[in-house]
Parts: C-alpha cells; sequence; structure tokens
C-alpha cells in the first residue's frame, strides 16, 4: 500500500533509531484512515513515544527500545513526543512528567477522556509520579470497552490471559497495575476487600493503606490468598502518598 510506505517512511525520520517492526505497526494503524501525504504528515505529527511503547506490547518491551527512543529524545530535545519547554516539563497537557535534572526521571500520559474528578484520580496521579521518579512510564488509563478498537490498543496484553476484557488502571513500563481505594473508616473487611477487588482486574495490585492495617495482618491476607493459588505478582501499599513494594513473587 502506497500510503503505508510513506507513513512509515515519515515515521522512520521522526523516530530514528527506533525498531522497523514498532514502526510498521503504528503506520499500519495509520494507513486505515490516512488518504493522501498532507494527511499523513499530521497523523505521524501526533504519534508518541508511549504509542510505541503500548504498540510494541507487554513483556516484549525491550532496553533497545528504550535505548533507542532515549537516543531520539536528547537528540531532539524531547519528552514524550512533546518539546521540553524551560521549567522541564513537555508542552502538553496531557503529560506529566518527572524532574528533567533527574537522569532516572520517566514519564505519566493520561489517557484521552481520562474522568479527572473521579474520587481515585488524584491518587492514581501520585502513584504514577512515584513510579515515573524510579524512570518508569506510567499511563493512567479509562474504562473501554473490550470490543471498542481502542481496547486493542491499550489493553492487548491482556489478550489471552484471564484478565481479558477488563481494564487496569496503570500500565507500568507494559506492566498492567489495579489500584483499590475504599471510603469511610478502615477496617479489615476493606482491605479483605480491596485485596479481593484488586486480584479480579490484575495480578499486580496497588491498596489505599493511608489509614490501614498492620505489615503483620496484611501479609497474613496475602499469603492466605497464595495458600489457595491466587496469581499474585506484585502488592503494593500506598500510604500517605508514598508507594512502597510490600510482596513480589
Amino acid at each position: 500500500m502506497v500510503i503505508k510506505k510513506i507513513i512509515l517512511e515519515k515515521l522512520k525520520a521522526k523516530f530514528e533509531g527506533v525498531s522497523d517492526s514498532i514502526l510498521d505497526r503504528i503506520a499500519e494503524k495509520l494507513a486505515k484512515t490516512v488518504k493522501n501525504e498532507e494527511e499523513a504528515t499530521t497523523a505521524v505529527e501526533g504519534v508518541t513515544l508511549q504509542q510505541l511503547f503500548d504498540s510494541y506490547g507487554d513483556s516484549r518491551a525491550t532496553e533497545a527500545q528504550r535505548t533507542a527512543v532515549s537516543n531520539y529524545e536528547k537528540k531532539y530535545g524531547l519528552k514524550d513526543g512533546a518539546k521540553v519547554t524551560s521549567g522541564g516539563a513537555p508542552d502538553s497537557s496531557e503529560d506529566e512528567t518527572g524532574n528533567e535534572g533527574d537522569k532516572n526521571s520517566g514519564s505519566v500520559q493520561v489517557m484521552d477522556g481520562t474522568d479527572r474528578k473521579a474520587s481515585d484520580y488524584r491518587a492514581l496521579q501520585s502513584i504514577g509520579r512515584s513510579f515515573a521518579e524510579s524512570g518508569s512510564t506510567v499511563q493512567i488509563t479509562k474504562a473501554v470497552h473490550y470490543k471498542d478498537e481502542l481496547y486493542k490498543d491499550v489493553f492487548g496484553g491482556l489478550k489471552g490471559t484471564k484478565y481479558e476484557r477488563k481494564c487496569p488502571d496503570l500500565i507500568v513500563d507494559g506492566r498492567y497495575y489495579e489500584y483499590e481505594g475504599y471510603t469511610g473508616q478502615w477496617s479489615k473487611r476493606k482491605l479483605k476487600n480491596m485485596l479481593s477487588h484488586g486480584l479480579k482486574q490484575s495480578d499486580r495490585i496497588i491498596i489505599n493503606n493511608n489509614k490501614g492495617g498492620n505489615d503483620r495482618l496484611i501479609r497474613k491476607m496475602i499469603q492466605a490468598r497464595l495458600h489457595i493459588n491466587a496469581d499474585i505478582k506484585e502488592i503494593w501499599l500506598y500510604e500517605k502518598g508514598k508507594l512502597r513494594l510490600f510482596y513480589s513473587e
């Protein structure tokens, strides 16, 4: 297809050093709606580095691709595909990056249409920033119907798993995380519910423990689930604006 070839060449020029296989997938998707070279130019200008990571998928995102993208950013003075301002933040309202002066800073991107007034949005922002400060690329997601084409783009890594059709709250370096909070007074039952509900969405969960239980109680509840062969890869605790890894398999 001629238009796909045009798009691919423009992507290669913009994202120098990025694998052809990644760019080809983006070009194929854009070619379905782009009709001419002018539209191709506009479409390519709208492609971000986060989309490249999402396109490449979950466990397949290798250090080689990250290095290529890092080199691209340094060469053109970008952060997640947007021009970096003198204050170190990208010129895009959808991106919230870490400190540009910190070589380990990552980035946080919010999906278009995310409900910023939702009760858990501020917590998700804070959690995203915590991961970004460690150099991670974070995406705050929204609920998407599994039949929507967007679902494949955002949650495609869940295909074939028991979490297919689910919409975890965060994607961190290609891995899916679910955040669980609570309202009212803390109780053991609420802690139990957060673990139960979270593990239905992902095997990596973050629970609100701001006014919560001690480590011994939480560890006991996790062990009880592991005893019945629950799939648990990571459990993080969100406590007074800070994040800590509590359990990892």
